[in-house]
C-alpha cells in the first residue's frame, strides 16, 4: 500500500521542529506556535496532574491534537513540560530545586565582602537567572553544555556560604570509592552512546545501498540498548527492505512493547503486517493509530481504503501492496 509504506523513516530523527519557510526569520521574531505547545502542555497537565504523561511522551500528545501541527518534540518550556511528563510531583522537585539554588546564589552574594569578588558573583547570578528564564521559553536547557554552565554558575556563588577550613586529607578508600563512583556513573551512559552511534552508522550504510550491512550495525544497536524501542523500530524497516517481514513484525511489537505511547510504531506495525499478506493485522494497527493519534486520520483513512480494496480483490493480491 503506497500510503503504508510511504515515509517509512518518519519518526527516526526527525528534527525538533520542522521548518517553515525561512527558519533564520525565527532568531529575530517572537513568532512561532508556543502559545498553542504551552496550551497543550497544560491540558496534558490536566488529564494527569499527579502521574503526568510519562517522561519523552509529550511530542505524542501533542501530535494527537491535529493533522496541521508542526513534528515536534519538545513544549519549548522546560516548567510546563515537566508538569505535562511528570505531573505536579516532577515540577515541585524541578521548580525546588531550582530555587533553593537561586536562593544559595543570592546568599552567597551577601556573603561575599571583596568588590572585585561581589561584580563576579552578581555575573554568574545573572547568567544563573537568564538561563532559569529562557528555560520556561525555550528547549535549549537540553543542551549538556548550556545547563552545566548555568548550574556551575550559581553554585560557585553559593560555595561562598560554606565556612572557609583546612584542606582534609581523605582515606585511600574514601578516593577509591569516589572514583568507582564515578566510573559506574559514567558506564551508565555507555549503552546509550554505542545505541546511537550504531544506528547512526546504518542509517549511513543504508544510504550507501548496503542494507545488510546496515542489518548488522543495527544489531548491534539492539544488543547494545535492548530495553530501548528505537533500535527495534529501525531494524523493522530494514526487515523490509530486506524482505524479512517476519522479523520486521518481531521487532516492530517489541518497539511497541518498550514505548506504547509512540503511535509511529504502529504504523510500522501495519506496514510489515501488509508486507506479511495480513491484512486485516494491518487494519488493526492502523484503526490503533487513528485512536491515539487522530492527527494521522487522513493518512489511516486513505490506507485503509486501500487495504478494505485489496481485500475485496481476493488473497492473491493481498501482498501486492507491500512497502
Amino acid at each position: 500500500v503506497a500510503v503504508v509504506g510511504g515515509g517509512a523513516g518518519e519518526g527516526l530523527g526527525s528534527a525538533d521542529v520542522v521548518a517553515r519557510d525561512d527558519p533564520a526569520a525565527r532568531l529575530v521574531s517572537a513568532g512561532g506556535n508556543r502559545g498553542e505547545l504551552w496550551g497543550s502542555a497544560l491540558s496534558a497537565f490536566a488529564e494527569r496532574p499527579l502521574g503526568g504523561l510519562g517522561p519523552g511522551t509529550f511530542e505524542f500528545f501533542w501530535q494527537a491534537g491535529g493533522a496541521d501541527r508542526e513534528q515536534v518534540r519538545d513544549a519549548h518550556s522546560l516548567y510546563l513540560e515537566t508538569l505535562a511528563e511528570r505531573g505536579l510531583p516532577g515540577f515541585v522537585l524541578i521548580a525546588g530545586f531550582l530555587g533553593l539554588l537561586l536562593a544559595a546564589a543570592l546568599a552567597g552574594r551577601r556573603a561575599v565582602l571583596r568588590s572585585p569578588d561581589v561584580g563576579a558573583a552578581a555575573g554568574l547570578i545573572a547568567a544563573f537567572t537568564a538561563f532559569l528564564v529562557h528555560a520556561a521559553v525555550d528547549w535549549t536547557w537540553e543542551a549538556t553544555a548550556v545547563t552545566v554552565l548555568a548550574l556551575s554558575a550559581a553554585a560557585i556563588v553559593a560555595a561562598a556560604l560554606a565556612p572557609r577550613r583546612e584542606r582534609v586529607t581523605r582515606s585511600g578508600f574514601v578516593r577509591a570509592g569516589l572514583v568507582v563512583a564515578a566510573l559506574a556513573l559514567g558506564a551508565l551512559q555507555i549503552p546509550a552512546l554505542v545505541s546511537t552511534e550504531r544506528l547512526r552508522a546504518s542509517q549511513a550504510a543504508l544510504a550507501g545501498d548496503l542494507p545488510r550491512e546496515a542489518r548488522r550495525l543495527a544489531d548491534d544497536a539492539v544488543e547494545a540498548e535492548p530495553w530501548a524501542a528505537t533500535p527495534y523500530a529501525w531494524r523493522s524497516y530494514l526487515a523490509l527492505i530486506l524482505e524479512r517481514p517476519g522479523a520486521g513484525r518481531r521487532d516492530a511489537r517489541t518497539a511497541i512493547r518498550h514505548e506504547r505511547a509512540n503511535p509511529l510504531h504502529r504504523l510500522q506495525l501495519a506496514r510489515v503486517e501488509v508486507a506479511r499478506g495480513d491484512l486485516d493485522a494491518a487494519l488493526a494497527a492502523l484503526r490503533t493509530l487513528a485512536r491515539m493519534s487522530p492527527g494521522y486520520g487522513d493518512v489511516v483513512k486513505e490506507a485503509s481504503e486501500e487495504l478494505l480494496e485489496m481485500q475485496a480483490a481476493g488473497p492473491a493480491n493481498a501482498g501486492a501492496g507491500s512497502p
